[in-house]
């Protein structure tokens, strides 16, 4: 095990966070792309007079399996975040959402970026894929606009040098054949119609 020698190079130890995930719908993953920001939300902790902003990350690769009141089906897609560059640019605090209940199906703890105005993050400094759930049914979201945001998405992370992932329904990465199969499949849908 390495031994710090002096207090400069403790305080130059980056944080170990490890790996974070924001998961999202394919509509937001568009809009997070072409602004290159992830934009904070009104946090349920704030109120008109004061409000409280935060984005959400989990370190919970199943995430997109979690049953939630909150969330309205599972999201469609998510990125992967370095945790560790991105701790040490901003605090980040464990936080369990009360719309999860403990020891059940709906619980999920959180990591959590607040601060007391909106706020964003520039993602292109701490992105390290975008990863596609293959196992995503068009039968939670109804829209029949849907295959254009899919398709929107890949081509975004094509322009912007974002490695792209597809993992299964444990959140585990799918062979490379697999992944350009669906990739594929998810680029020839908008061109079929």
């Amino acid at each position: 095990m390495r031994t710090l020698h002096t207090f400069e190079e403790f305080l130059n130890e980056s944080k170990q966070v490890g790996i974070l995930y924001h998961y999202t719908y394919y509509e937001a993953l568009v809009k997070i792309l072409e602004s290159g920001k992830l934009l904070s939300g009104l946090n349920d902790k704030g109120s008109i007079a004061n409000p409280v902003s935060d984005i959400s990350f989990t370190r919970n690769k199943n995430f997109h399996k979690t049953r939630a009141k909150l969330v309205s089906g599972p999201p469609h897609c998510r990125l992967v975040i370095d945790g560790d560059k991105l701790s040490n640019a901003y605090s980040i605090q464990p936080y369990a959402q009360k719309g999860f209940v403990k020891d059940s199906d709906y619980f999920e703890s959180e990591e959590v970026i607040r601060k007391e105005k909106p706020f964003s993050i520039p993602i292109e400094k701490y992105i390290i894929s975008v990863d596609f759930v293959k196992d995503f049914s068009d039968k939670h979201h109804d829209y029949h606009w849907i295959h254009e945001f899919q398709t929107r998405s890949v081509d975004l992370c094509k322009e912007r040098g974002i490695a792209m992932n597809v993992v299964d329904s444990l959140g585990n990465s799918v062979p490379q054949k697999e992944r350009e199969t669906f990739l594929q499949k998810l680029l020839s849908k908008i061109k079929n119609k």
